[in-house]
């Protein structure tokens, strides 16, 4: 995952001026300086944040009538097929851009960001956390989705895998939440079994590597 550190002098800058635009409220700028940004290092989660951020509180200010709302739809089917056609031609950075553009109007969409992460997810490992989050935010107008939950918890579970700290426990939370809504799930279930069991694993690992370390330290401390 990228830090501000690892951006190079260029990138810094530009990250600054995004933030000074989000702490001025100048949305538009937010999601303009973050675009340019995320065009470079599409892996840059923070900055992504800033831009659905940006583009939630411009949402919330836009009135919604049945002409915007059928805009939104007709774009939506536009979207959907001009990222098939460049995830068909493994085109996924400009995948991407297309629904990181159409997220900046509509930022809970549920079909975009479906799209986000099955794209983030199928580009790049380094990309997952982007994925987890894409889903974790079509959460905030679908917190009742049951299949959202395990989606997250699947994602989460890849994170984990490939050494996202706290994806594993993230896991258990969202096989939590699907359980909630149908405590009968057999799918919930069996995966918040299955991830609980992995999470005492690590913690055991965890605790005889720490008691390893103590005993090592001791015999030092003899010789």
């Amino acid at each position: 995952m990228i830090v501000q550190e690892k951006l190079t002098p260029a990138q810094q800058h530009l990250w600054i001026r995004v933030q000074e635009e989000m702490v001025s409220h100048c949305y538009d700028n937010v999601l303009f300086l973050t675009n340019a940004l995320l065009r470079s290092i599409p892996e840059f989660l923070e900055a992504r944040k800033l831009a659905r951020q940006a583009a939630m509180a411009i949402s919330e200010r836009t009135p919604k009538n049945f002409f915007v709302i059928a805009q939104l739809a007709s774009k939506r089917l536009v979207v959907r097929a001009k990222v098939a056609i460049l995830v068909q031609k493994k085109q996924y950075s400009r995948a991407i851009l297309v629904l990181e553009n159409f997220l900046a109007i509509t930022p809970c969409d549920l079909t975009a960001n479906r799209l986000m992460a099955t794209v983030a997810a199928s580009w790049n490992q380094a990309l997952l956390p982007v994925a987890l989050f894409a889903l974790e935010t079509a959460l905030w107008k679908h917190p009742s989705s049951i299949s959202l939950h395990l989606d997250i918890a699947r994602v989460a579970l890849l994170c984990h895998q490939n050494g996202v700290s706290q994806a594993l426990e993230r896991s258990i939370t969202a096989y939590q939440e699907a359980l909630h809504v149908d405590p009968y799930h057999l799918e919930a279930r069996q995966g918040l079994k299955n991830a609980s069991a992995l999470l005492s694993m690590h913690d055991d690992l965890w605790k005889k590597s720490l008691t390893g370390q103590e005993a090592e330290g001791r015999t030092t401390i003899r010789l």
